[in-house]
Order: structure tokens, then sequence, then C-alpha cells
């Protein structure tokens, strides 16, 4: 069972199980030519420079600071809290541009229409906001979704 690490290459071979002892302050660093790239230091993971996932990332909790960039389809088991004083960004494109297959919830922002608008009940619908509004007249109107 032995592990091997080629400096020149960066490649880990092992065929048993890897074990490191991080030093006496307790931090694990991996570098490269004195930069540090990964530190390991309480239960907590610092990454410089990019992370590249195959398959699944897990933990219960991660903060990113400076963008994040991910293709391809995201889900998330739990709602999403969003703490700043910015916006979202959703997806925006043409009528013919709608995804093939929509599920109900889905939200995006039709360039064609100049409007906001949501999936559901087999349907794609307005949604409220985002445009000017006046009052025309001293009536108000209800109406009971019709």
């Amino acid at each position: 069972m032995a592990t091997t690490i080629n400096a020149s290459t960066g490649v880990l071979d092992s065929t048993g199980g890897v074990v490191i002892t991080g030093d006496t302050s307790g931090v694990l660093a991996l570098q490269t030519d004195y930069v540090t790239l990964v530190t390991l230091s309480n239960g907590t993971v610092a990454v410089s420079g990019n992370i590249t996932a195959t398959g699944s990332l897990s933990g219960d909790s991660a903060t990113i600071s400076g963008p994040l960039a991910v293709t391809g389809e995201t889900s998330f088991s739990a709602d999403a809290t969003f703490s700043s004083n910015g916006a979202i960004k959703l997806p925006a494109g043409t009528t013919a541009q709608q995804p093939g297959t929509p599920i109900n919830g889905m939200l995006r922002y039709n360039t064609e229409d100049t409007r906001f608008e949501g999936y559901a009940n087999d349907a794609w619908g307005s949604i409220g906001g985002g445009g000017a509004s006046s009052i025309t007249s001293a009536k108000l109107y209800f109406f009971a979704g019709i």
C-alpha cells in the first residue's frame, strides 16, 4: 500500500489509504512553486484559484467571495437566501426561446414582450412589476383570477 506523489506532474497514485498529518499549527496546505493553492484548518477549506468539480459537491455551508459561474442545471434542496442590496438576474429571451419542457414555478424575462413571465398550469403568464403605471380614474377594480 504505497502512495506516490509525482512532484513534476502533480499526479497522486495511491493503492491504499493516504494519511497526511499537518504541522503543529493544525493547518494543512497544498502548494506549488511556494504558492498556496489549498489550505485546511479547523474544518474549513480555502481554495486560491478555480475549483473544477465533476459529479456533486456537498457540505453544510459554503462562502464564496467573488463571482460564481455554474454551467448546467443547478438544484437546491433547501431555500436560497440572498442577503445583499443587489439584484438577481433572471434568464431572459424571446417567446421562441422559452424552455421546451417548462415546469410550474419557472420565472424569466421575455425580451420580446418586455415583461416578466412565469409558468403555471401549462401556460406562460405575465408577472406584475418592472413597468410604469398610472391611475387614469378614481375607480378601483378587482379581478378574481378569471
